[in-house]
């Protein structure tokens, strides 16, 4: 009974704090459940799809470079579907610049400022809540939240004494009670998906202290991270024979996006996509200086325990894992947690104006 009760304050203290903001981030998290569609829909023009396989990365950035501020650092460049090539460039305001390079003549068909589109907006909305680092960071603590929230709503179940109770949906009944009842099956049924979001979200922002905690937790030491042998006098090697080098070691992939550290010592990592894997991806690590290969982690053949589960994190919470199906049925269930807190929020209110009530009728009476 002491736990229930433990169970039923937390769960109603985090969900009217919190509750508003999950609210937010799921239903943007649903809009961005297809974002690469709707993003294509929108700007058509930027997006046009080729076939066309043997693209130079180094045409693709001079290109670029000729559209935008080349005092912009280079990020990296991002292969959308359709085989669309877009550098991307830190501005001064720390956003993301897009060019948007076709990849048949290697002419610039447009740019933008990531965070100014629709995907963009929503991306930053789900992500940060419009409060930069502090706002990343809150977003992780509420995922964690949300993971608390779940388990003391199953405690909270009534079908544990009344299994009958537990799955009642009275339609019949007043508003207090059809939302109590809406309230109790719907956190049921997705009570797994809540319980993955909130851990995987969590995951993804805290990301070095999850990743740290899960190697030592396994008893298994942490790679060290790659890094590139700088040589006094000598030029990073050109992407196209680093991609050259990287496309040898992989296998059923297609590329995804470059990452470019900007430090001198940093290694050039190139993403991959694996052909029937949605969401799984194989990534190479190469030293910029000699083209050597220096790490290969590919998500189809997890190295530990820790690496596959690594590796699912994003799969699993943006449900990339099964395609377009289960992207469809993340759509749907990121609104739950908005369901949840309107029910919630009014079982609560109800409550408490009924208290009031009380408090106030012997002294109207008096």
């Amino acid at each position: 009974m002491q736990l229930r009760k433990l169970a039923l304050t937390f769960h109603q203290v985090a969900g009217i704090t919190v509750g508003f903001l999950l609210l937010v981030i799921g239903i943007s998290g649903s809009g961005l459940a297809f974002w690469q569609e709707i993003d294509y829909a929108i700007t058509p023009e930027y997006q046009r799809v080729s076939s066309s396989s043997a693209i130079s990365l180094d045409r693709v950035l001079a290109q670029a470079a000729k559209a935008h501020d080349s005092k912009e650092p280079l990020l990296g460049i991002l292969v959308f579907k359709g085989n669309v090539h877009t550098p991307i460039y830190m501005t001064p305001q720390k956003q993301y610049r897009q060019v948007f390079v076709e990849p048949r003549s290697y002419q610039v068909v447009g740019s933008r400022i990531f965070q100014e589109s629709l995907v963009g907006w929503l991306h930053t909305l789900h992500t940060q809540l419009f409060a930069g680092d502090f706002g990343f960071n809150a977003v992780g603590v509420i995922g964690l939240l949300l993971v608390v929230m779940s388990l003391t709503g199953l405690v909270l179940w009534p079908g544990w004494n009344a299994p009958s109770a537990g799955f009642s949906l009275r339609w019949q009944s007043p508003l207090p009670i059809l939302s109590y009842d809406l309230h109790k099956v719907t956190g049921l049924f997705v009570f797994i998906f809540l319980l993955v979001q909130g851990l995987t979200g969590a995951a993804l922002v805290f990301n070095q202290p999850f990743k740290k905690a899960a190697f030592w937790l396994s008893g298994i030491s942490e790679p060290a991270p790659v890094v590139s042998r700088v040589v006094p006098g000598r030029q990073p090697l050109a992407l196209d024979a680093l991609m050259a080098t990287a496309n040898h070691v992989v296998s059923g992939v297609h590329l995804h996006g470059v990452i470019v550290s900007p430090m001198p010592e940093g290694a050039v990592q190139i993403f991959y996509e694996a052909e029937g894997a949605a969401g799984l991806h194989v990534e190479v690590s190469l030293d910029r200086y000699s083209g050597k290969v220096l790490r290969v982690e590919d998500a189809r053949k997890p190295a530990s325990g820790v690496a596959l589960v690594l590796a699912w994190l994003e799969p699993l919470h943006f449900g990339t894992f099964g395609g377009s199906a289960t992207q469809a049925l993340y759509l749907v269930l990121g609104l739950a947690p908005g369901g949840l807190f309107l029910t919630g929020f009014y079982l609560w209110f109800n409550k408490l104006k009924k208290k009031l009530a009380r408090q106030t009728a012997p002294q109207a009476s008096s």
